[in-house]
């Protein structure tokens, strides 16, 4: 997830994470979207990019799972320090 060379990826596995202050998402490139809300409530979708047009589907476990990690371990490695330049091996 971190490090991924986003010129490289392949179409399928583009990926966007969208947020609001009270709404985070998450885009696959093959147009399934997942909305988490307050009060563990989440929504996903099929999006259609030639109308941009979100077509409910049913609750996908697997997905729903993958962005609560993603989203957790982000929070995580920012709390603690993880994404600065140093802790990376980046800094000079």
């Amino acid at each position: 997830l971190y490090g991924t060379d986003i010129l490289k990826m392949k179409p399928e596995e583009e990926r966007a994470f969208v947020g609001t202050y009270r709404k985070l998402g998450l885009l696959k490139g093959d147009g399934k979207l997942m909305v988490l809300g307050d009060q563990k409530v989440s929504n996903f979708y099929q999006w259609n990019r030639e109308s941009n047009e979100l077509t409910p589907l049913k609750e996908n476990k697997t997905f729903l799972n993958e962005i609560i990690s993603n989203y957790q371990t982000a929070d995580y490695l920012f709390s603690n320090g993880g994404l600065k330049l140093n802790s990376l091996g980046l800094a000079d």
